[in-house]
């Protein structure tokens, strides 16, 4: 896939992804920022930016949520939250949604950032993500499949767990689309695990038998080295 190929797969996999990206980069310059990125210094790391829209008062307005209730994919919207928006000023606002005097509903998720933004290769690795992804999103039986077992299990809506093993020379790198969970809902790297890896291959994977591994994206699993 070419650039905008990849462009128009990653839209169509997270709705409202122009106006998530339009909203983070004028959170990121306003000065309120900081007080809420100190409070939630995973924000656009491990907790992803959800963008919703809320009926306040017979106005809608539409935001990221940057402060609440984290849940294990995001935020819990049952429970108050805070909003950036530049609905109500083009320069943005920091809203208060208090349960039960919003309707709210969620236009979309998008993942946080690469965890190793310091690697050379970085933005090498998000773009065999997105593509990797998007492949992932083709296939009508797997998104059919993954719906049903992610709703039992509490996953997100997609696969998530970009993960990178070493054994030796040999590095294996591939988005985590099947295996076992563990006591925490994460994926379980004591147990065989099945990959997609760049450009679109499927393998099964015994990550015991890597020396080291390191998630470059998705659930937070720490590094971890054999011997």
């Amino acid at each position: 896939m070419n650039p905008e190929q990849v462009r128009r797969e990653m839209e169509a996999l997270f709705p409202g992804l122009e106006t998530s990206e339009a909203l983070q980069t004028a959170f990121r310059a306003h000065p309120g920022a900081e007080r809420y990125l100190e409070d939630e210094p995973e924000l656009g790391r491990s907790i992803p930016w959800v963008l919703v829209r809320c009926e306040i008062g017979g106005k809608t307005i539409t935001g990221l949520v940057v402060s609440g209730t984290s849940a294990r994919h995001g935020w819990n919207l049952e429970e108050a939250f805070v909003m950036f928006t530049t609905d109500v000023a083009a320069s943005g606002a920091f809203v208060p949604v208090t349960h039960g005097t919003a309707t709210v509903s969620v236009i979309g998720t998008v993942p946080g950032t690469n965890r190793n933004p310091g690697r050379p290769d970085a933005v090498t690795l998000l773009g065999q993500l997105a593509e990797i992804t998007a492949r992932w999103a083709s296939d009508r039986r797997k998104t059919d499949a993954w719906g049903v077992w992610s709703r039992v299990h509490g996953q997100p809506a997609f696969p998530e767990c970009f993960v990178e093993f070493h054994r030796g020379d040999e590095v294996t790198r591939g988005l985590v689309i099947a295996g076992a969970l563990d006591a925490a809902g994460g994926w379980d790297f004591t147990r065989p695990v099945h990959l997609m890896i760049w450009p679109a291959r499927e393998i099964t994977l015994d990550p015991t038998q890597a020396e080291w591994k390191e998630v470059l994206h998705g659930d937070e699993v720490p590094q971890s080295r054999r011997g």
